[in-house]
């Protein structure tokens, strides 16, 4: 039976028992307080019909006070981040200054100065930003530390509602067919035998099959039908459809099983769609929990249609610092002198949702993204009586954070699915992103730029102490990289030319 509105509504009929998998029980720990307050009372709508399997009871009490810890630790994470961005920096540039002041660059002390004011700024403006969300802070630490969630589990097992154990020669003989069915690929669970790796008793993997056999017991012992509702979407619950693998009904073996066994119906429905249609039975606005479980699929979607060349380096953002934060010296031979952007057309990913809010009808969505770029690296290396230039290209994979905000219009349904979503103005789609960094990299030397440039003069150590030169000053100086940062750094011919007498990334011969 597919999993659409109609077929619900006519399914619920029936009197079903609701089965919630050990997912949803532990998804309200990573809502908001409001969204969370809204998913626990779909739960709680269900409760004379509910029955919670002992594999799911014992995994959600094996988990359930990791998931509401990670709640607390998100806001103690964002200010060890702050405090250590603003420390790192602030012992950064008294490093660089302790050197500057050494050899009396003029206004050095005035540029001193303003940098502290800057820094100190920066501290204040987080102290306040502090202050101003303390209350939702709390607000969501209270609901964390009542744990409503955990409550609503305990209540449910003091009614009777979680089914018996296993004994442990029913247990071995789930293992020795579990191991039979996987090996033939039929479900539940087949596609966690990838557990096996990091399971010296190699039964975790088994965890799905115990669980739909609890299910198949206390259907046949009650005589109803059941639904399950997850958020699991993998291809050994779900008949997946399409090229995006979309779960559209459960396993046709699974219905055949327990049809065989019960003599009665099953149905599987995701998460989403069970808030979605029990929202729409009991006219129910579930906008903001629909939203903070489909964030990935919305900032997807704004992404999908973006221009990547202005939200990355429309003030050279990225390729800034693919020159100068050295994450990409690892993939090149010589050092790094020049790095450009040939295209933003490669592929994207958006690999988690850190924080949903909604304030009136203003969406704001955080998290992190991965982003695959073709670039070109210009290197060049000097030695006694010549420079070696060499270039290279291949593709980047970048990973940042994002923060994307829009305006909401309006709710939809799907047609006959009856599947809630939003209608956003697409003209106030709002995208900032960074703190980027470099993951994996992928080039190839260009041989007709790999070739030796004579020249003399060179210094093989440094002016300043008695390291060897890694670089050359504009005059033919040599520089380690211990005295770089006392220099500006030409990134077309490479020379080093005194602090702050460039006022681009190229000195003015290369610039022509």
């Amino acid at each position: 039976m597919k999993d659409s509105f109609d077929n619900y509504k006519k399914f619920i009929e029936s009197d079903p028992i609701f089965v919630f998998d050990t997912n949803v029980y532990l998804q309200p720990y990573r809502f908001t307080p409001d969204a969370r307050d809204q998913i626990l009372k779909a739960l709680k709508d269900k409760t004379d019909s509910t029955f919670i399997p002992y594999q799911i009871y014992e995994e959600f009490l094996r988990h359930c006070d990791k998931e509401r810890d990670s709640g607390f630790g998100k806001y103690i994470n964002i200010r060890r981040d702050i405090n250590s961005l603003v420390e790192n920096t602030k012992n950064t540039t008294d490093g660089i200054f302790v050197k500057a002041l050494e050899f009396k660059y003029p206004l050095v002390g005035k540029l001193k100065s303003d940098l502290a004011d800057i820094i100190a700024n920066m501290k204040a403006v987080y102290e306040q930003y502090e202050k101003d969300i303390k209350p939702e802070i709390d607000k969501d630490k209270e609901s964390l530390r009542k744990d409503e969630t955990k409550g609503y589990i305990e209540q449910l097992a003091s009614e009777g509602k979680v089914g018996g154990v296993f004994t442990q020669a029913e247990l071995l003989n789930i293992y020795a067919e579990g191991k039979l069915r996987y090996e033939h690929l039929l479900p539940p669970g087949f596609e966690d035998s990838v557990k096996d790796k990091d399971d010296p008793t190699r039964r975790k993997k088994f965890g799905d099959l115990i669980l739909w056999k609890q299910v198949l017991l206390h259907a046949k012992s009650t005589g109803r039908d059941v639904i399950f509702i997850t958020r699991d979407v993998k291809g050994d619950w779900w008949e997946l459809e399409g090229k995006d693998e979309v779960p559209v009904e459960s396993r046709r073996e699974l219905i055949k099983e327990f049809k065989e066994i019960t003599e009665k119906d099953f149905m599987m429905v995701t998460l989403n769609n069970f808030i979605a249609y029990n929202s729409r039975i009991n006219k129910v606005d579930n906008t903001l929990v629909f939203i903070e479980m489909n964030a990935i699929d919305y900032a997807d979607e704004v992404f999908e249609d973006c221009n990547w060349l202005e939200i990355l380096d429309s003030e050279m953002d990225l390729t800034t610092h693919l020159i100068h934060s050295g994450d990409l010296q690892e993939y090149v031979d010589d050092p790094l002198s020049d790095v450009d952007v040939n295209s933003y057309e490669g592929q994207h990913k958006v690999l988690e949702i850190e924080s949903v809010e909604m304030v009136e009808n203003k969406v704001f969505i955080q998290g992190v993204f991965e982003k695959n770029v073709d670039i070109s690296i210009s290197s060049n290396s000097y030695g006694r009586e010549s420079v070696h230039y060499s270039s290279s290209s291949g593709v980047c994979t970048i990973q940042g954070s994002f923060s994307i905000t829009f305006l909401v219009v309006s709710t939809k349904e799907n047609g006959d699915e009856g599947v809630e979503g939003i209608i956003y103005d697409n003209s106030s789609v709002e995208i900032d992103v960074g703190g980027f960094s470099v993951v994996d990299c992928h080039v190839e030397c260009d041989d007709d730029d790999d070739y030796d440039d004579g020249y003399s003069g060179y210094h093989e150590v440094c002016i300043h102490c008695s390291n060897s030169a890694v670089y050359q000053t504009n005059s033919g100086e040599g520089v380690c990289d211990s005295h770089f940062s006392l220099y500006d750094f030409c990134s077309g011919c490479g020379c080093l030319f005194p602090l702050h007498t460039l006022t681009g990334a190229k000195c003015s011969n290369c610039d022509d």
